[in-house]
C-alpha cells in the first residue's frame, strides 16, 4: 500500500469525514470494487455499518451484516458504538408536545421491549448531544445501510430534514438542544414545540454480543458453530 498519497491528501485538507462520505457515496452508486472477504451465508447481507438486533433473553446483538432470517429482531444501526433505532419517532399532541410526552413514549417502549422488571436490562432512551455528534461523519454510511434494509422489505428511515431532540447528559428531564443532522448545526430548544422528533438509542451500559472475529476483522470460522450463532437470537 502506498501511504504517501494519503499524506498528500491530508495536507490538501481531506479529512476522515470526507473519506468516509466518499466511501459511502461510492457504495451508494455501486462503484466500490469487491475486496476479498470472508465467506458469508446467502441470507447474510453485508452492510456499511453494523446492524443492531434485539437478541435472546434481552441481549443486544451487533453484527456486520443483515441476517434475512432474523429481520424481525433488527432494532437499528451502530454508529461508532452508539446503537440508534432504524426508525424516527415524531411525538406530538393537540396542544403541542411536552418533554413528558417524550418520556412516556420511552417508558412504553421499554415496557413493550424489555418488560416491567427491566433492572439490568437494556433501555431505550433519547440520545445525549455527544452521541448525536457521532452521526454527522457517518451519516451517508448510515443512510446506505438503511437503503439495504429497505431493499429487503424492512422498515427504516434515513436521517431526515427535521431537527432531532437530544437529552441533557445530567438528567433526562429536559431537552436542551436540537440537532440538524444535514448541517451539524446545534440549536437551543426554546418554548413549546409542536412536536419532538427523536431517533431513540439503546443505552444504559449495554453489553453487546457478536460473532467471533479474527484479528483482521473477519468472521473466525474456526470458532463458529450454527448452534452458537442461533443462540444469539
Amino acid at each position: 500500500m502506498d501511504k504517501t498519497k494519503f499524506k498528500y491528501l491530508s495536507q490538501g485538507g481531506i479529512t476522515k469525514r470526507d473519506a468516509l462520505e466518499y466511501i459511502a457515496w461510492l457504495a451508494d452508486n455501486g462503484d466500490v470494487p469487491e475486496a476479498p472477504q470472508a465467506f458469508m451465508f446467502e441470507h447474510w447481507i453485508e452492510t456499511p455499518l453494523p446492524v443492531v438486533y434485539l437478541g435472546h433473553n434481552h441481549s443486544i446483538v451487533e453484527l456486520p451484516f443483515l441476517d434475512l432470517q432474523h429481520k424481525d429482531a433488527v432494532y437499528g444501526i451502530s454508529v461508532d458504538g452508539v446503537l440508534f433505532s432504524k426508525n424516527d419517532v415524531c411525538i406530538s399532541n393537540e396542544n403541542g408536545a411536552t418533554w413528558q410526552d417524550v418520556q412516556e413514549y420511552i417508558r412504553q417502549q421499554n415496557l413493550q421491549l424489555f418488560g416491567a422488571a427491566n433492572f439490568g436490562r437494556p433501555k431505550i432512551r433519547v440520545p445525549f448531544l455527544n452521541e448525536m455528534q457521532k452521526v454527522l461523519p457517518l451519516r451517508m454510511m448510515f443512510n446506505a445501510t438503511v437503503n439495504i434494509f429497505r431493499d429487503h422489505k424492512l422498515s427504516a428511515d434515513n436521517w431526515g430534514v427535521m431537527q432531532y431532540a437530544t437529552a441533557s447528559i445530567t438528567g433526562q428531564d429536559k431537552c436542551l438542544y436540537v440537532v440538524d443532522v444535514r448541517t451539524g448545526q446545534i440549536s437551543k430548544q426554546t418554548g413549546t414545540p409542536r412536536y419532538y422528533h427523536v431517533r431513540p438509542i439503546v443505552g444504559g451500559g449495554v453489553m453487546t454480543k457478536s460473532m467471533p472475529m479474527s484479528s483482521d476483522g473477519k468472521l473466525n470460522w474456526d470458532q463458529f458453530t450454527e448452534e452458537t450463532y442461533n443462540h444469539l437470537f
